[in-house]
């Protein structure tokens, strides 16, 4: 029964193909063009080989993990938030809720609605990252170039790089959700809750504008409050794993706002996951749709 609707709403999903192709299918199908494209100018010109050679490919675990830094940023969420904006919000604009809701637990309906979008999300970005890691090692041949040693140490550290990589898209994908979803109970509008999930993700970053205010007419320091945002943290988790360095904090000047741990920072996005699945689910579950 689950497995049917499952199927059934990833056949839904993907049904709408210029919106899922727009912003999902697009990242997998530009690097593919991409890569082929330099791939087939490496094969082809000598000139170019010799100029690319003069460059240093990066080893082969840093180029499967290069495609996460495309979309594991601000431009990545708010895709994915106008993406799942268009998908929640449809189901008000066109009336379909109405055909499911009297035969399926409202708590099933939206879990398996989260699941797919973050599947799907997932897939997408995962080939992506292939398509541009095996690109780069199919160049790294063309020019003769080392891709590096591959050893136990070695994959498994780029092993649990890649998972976490993996679990950064979903908690920001399920984060992006959320929004969208509330977005599209109070508007039932999908350029309304485009827009509207997009402003509550730029307003993560945005709330630093009110914090500052506050501190330059009261002198009460709230930029500790900053480091507990979804934003941050996933870009602490981001420099965490890239370079070994916390996510510097904004703070008052002469004093530092300390940062967070890489467990910190996890166990802070779990527990927005969470929070922003259950207040999401409450208000569907009191939601009048039927009418």
């Amino acid at each position: 029964m689950v497995g049917n609707l499952l199927l059934g709403e990833w056949r839904k999903v993907n049904g709408n193909r210029i919106t899922t192709i727009m912003f999902i299918w697009i990242a997998p199908i530009g690097a593919l063009m991409m890569m082929g494209l330099i791939i087939l100018i490496a094969a082809f010109s000598e000139e170019a080989r010799t100029n690319m050679a003069r460059g240093q490919l990066q080893p082969w675990n840093e180029t499967f993990l290069f495609g996460w830094l495309l979309v594991n940023n601000e431009i990545g969420r708010y895709i994915i938030a106008a993406f799942t904006a268009i998908v929640f919000a449809g189901e008000y604009q066109f009336g379909t809720w109405k055909n499911f809701v009297p035969y399926r637990r409202r708590t099933t309906l939206l879990l398996t609605k989260f699941a797919v979008i973050g599947v799907l999300v997932l897939v997408a970005w995962v080939s992506m990252t292939l398509i541009i890691g095996f690109g780069f090692l199919i160049l790294g041949q063309i020019l003769g170039a080392d891709s590096g040693a591959v050893n136990g140490d070695i994959l498994r550290d780029f092993l649990g790089d890649y998972a976490l990589q993996m679990a950064l898209t979903l908690s920001a994908t399920l984060i992006a959700a959320c929004y969208a979803a509330l977005a599209a109970m109070f508007t039932r509008s999908t350029i309304a809750s485009f827009f509207v999930a997009v402003i509550i993700s730029i307003a993560e970053t945005g709330i630093l504008l009110p914090i500052s205010i506050i501190y330059q007419f009261f002198r009460v320091n709230l930029f500790a409050l900053y480091t507990y945002t979804p934003s941050f943290n996933l870009f602490n988790i981001q420099s965490l794993v890239q370079s070994g360095r916390q996510m510097s904090a904004p703070a008052v000047p002469g004093t530092v706002t300390p940062s967070h741990s890489l467990e910190t920072s996890l166990l802070i996005i779990v527990i927005w996951v969470f929070v922003l699945l259950g207040v999401t689910l409450w208000r569907f579950n009191r939601q009048d749709i039927t009418t």
